[in-house]
Formats: structure tokens, sequence, C-alpha cells
């Protein structure tokens, strides 16, 4: 068996493709976190190009807004029967440390999960930090969340088939955003897909000793800079809102937690199936060997991302239509 923990752990060969020309760009960049939010996000778009390169057509996908107390929040419904009846959905809360991103971060992962699922996908580009500190985000997550579920059937959302899912800062908000709805005693969610989330400010994990220093890309140091920014000067980094790791869980959904193996963030994804196992939730966790943080948005690129899609959308499916034989025999459970 494949030590991965070893001083020199196996990377995939497709990842390390990946890796070598995100490597370079990062090499000629200043560090993530020390320029203007503006040229970060910026470079971010630039980046994620690569990500969505061909995506499959959808029968239909909407671009709309909702409605907070503040603004209005763009969202994207990708819909994958399009014939106009109500269809199970997960809400779904893109990554990029609370700081960048926006509904093309993941536009061509989204629409494999949907259709591979079945189920419509409803994106959102909640508010950045650091402009929208915490728990700015939360909160339109939250305003987001409850709309679909009051209003979302005129929409072709099923509003008695609800998920929530994201990735990284998105599983964050994904699950924080659970909390908050099981606490105001509003327990209509059905499951939850959270890929390689960041659930506490703890730098001192294993996976950020062996994958933090910028080998495999993103960092401990980047990810220090995103909370800095996330929680701005009133948020507080014990706070279970912003750590859900910190959180009482009992009372969730079913969930679904992937993660990659040379992810910094690799332990808060162990850390929380064990405490979601530990409140009583049922928990399926899948461990993806040689690929790093953001591997599942690679789809075009790598098989990895493409296996990690059709067992999160067996798992999404299971939940909210019914059973199938699907099963992910490739990813890795410690």
């Amino acid at each position: 068996m494949m030590n991965d923990d070893a001083p020199t752990p196996w990377v995939d060969p497709q990842m390390r493709r990946v890796l070598d020309r995100m490597l370079e760009k990062m090499a000629a960049r200043p560090l993530f976190g020390t320029s203007p939010p503006a040229v970060m996000r910026a470079r971010f778009a630039e980046d994620v190009l690569a990500w969505n390169v061909d995506p499959p057509a959808l029968p239909r996908i909407e671009d709309f807004r909702v409605a907070t107390g503040t603004r209005e929040v763009a969202v994207r419904l990708y819909d994958p029967r399009g014939d106009g009846r109500p269809n199970a959905t997960m809400i779904d809360f893109h990554g990029g440390g609370w700081i960048v991103g926006d509904l093309d971060t993941n536009d061509r992962a989204r629409r494999l999960l949907a259709l591979e699922s079945g189920v419509s996908i409803l994106s959102v580009d909640y508010c950045l930090a650091p402009e929208h500190p915490f728990p700015a985000a939360l909160e339109e997550c939250v305003t987001v969340t409850r709309w679909a579920h009051r209003s979302g059937v005129a929409r072709g959302i099923d509003v008695e088939r609800l998920a929530l899912g994201g990735d990284s800062a998105g599983a964050n908000l994904a699950l924080a955003t659970a909390l908050e709805l099981r606490d105001a005693r509003q327990d209509w969610l059905r499951f939850l897909l959270l890929i390689y989330g960041a659930y506490a400010r703890d730098a001192t994990s294993e996976s950020h000793r062996l994958y933090g220093g910028g080998e495999y890309g993103f960092g401990t140091q980047a990810m220090d800079l995103m909370w800095q920014m996330y929680l701005g000067s009133r948020g507080a980094a014990d706070d279970p809102r912003a750590a859900p790791l910190l959180a009482r869980l009992e009372g969730l959904p079913p969930a679904c937690l992937i993660a990659g193996r040379l992810d910094p963030l690799r332990d808060d994804s162990r850390r929380m199936a064990a405490a979601l196992i530990a409140a009583g939730i049922s928990v399926e966790y899948l461990e993806y060997p040689g690929v790093v943080h953001g591997f599942m948005s690679m789809t075009h690129e790598l098989d990895a991302a493409r296996r990690g899609t059709r067992a999160a959308a067996d798992a999404l499916r299971r939940a909210l239509t019914g059973p199938t034989a699907a099963v992910d025999s490739t990813a890795r459970r410690p």
C-alpha cells in the first residue's frame, strides 16, 4: 500500500502535470493575499478558465437574482431535466477562501454534477471579504437557502428535496448555514455535500505540516491570510459559525465529505467526519490519493476529479431521489 504521508508522497501523474503548471504561475506572482482583492480575483478568474474548458450542455441554465436585506444576490440554476417540473436541488457555495470566486468558478464541475446526479444545482454568488467580512457571506447564504425553501418552486425547485453543498470555503459556508437552520428549528434539509472544507482556523494538523509549505499549490500561509480577511476585525476564530468544527453537530442531515490526500485541509475533513459521526450523523467519507486542494474542479484534466464527481453525484442522488448501484471503489477511506 502506498504511504501518502511519506517524505515524498505519491502524486497522481495527471495531477503532477496540472500542479507543475500551477506552481509555475505561483512563482511569478506575489503570495496570495498580499495583492489587492481586485487583482487576486482577476488572477483567479484567469486560472480557472482551464477548469471550465468544453462544458457539457444542459437543458436549462438560468441566471437570476435573489433579494436579501442588503442587496440582490446573483444565482445560477443548473437544471438537468428542463421539463418545467420541480426538481430536487442542491444549493451550492463556491470555494475561493471567502475572497475570490463567482458563479463561473465551478461551472463545468457543477454542470457535470447536475447531469450525473439528475439533481438541479443552485450556485450562489455570495459577497466576498475583505470588503464584506464575517458574517456577511454566511448571512447571504442562509437567506438564499431560506428563499429556496420558501419560494423556489416558482423556479423549478422541489422545496421538499433540498441539500446544501460547497467546496473549500463554500463547504464551510454550507455547514455553517445548515447549523443556523438547525438552531432555528428549520429541519427541512435532506443532505450535505462537503468538499475539502476549511472547518477551523487551526494550522497545527499533520496535513498542514506535510502539505502546507506551498509545494502542492495552496498552502498554510495563504489559508491563514484568508482567515484573517474573512474574520476581519470583529470575527472570532472560535465562533462556531465561522469554525463549524467547534459547533455542536447533533441534528444535522446526513453528509458526504470528500478530500484530497495532498491537501493542507485534508485533516479538517477527517476531523469533521469523525465529529459528525460522534454526533450521530450518517457520514460517507471519501479521500482521493495523489491529488491536491481544488482537484474536484479539474474535471477536464483529472480522472480522479471525474471519479469524485460520479461519487458525489451518486451520494446526492441517493439522498434526494432514491438508491442507485454506483460505488466509487478507488477512493480511500481512512
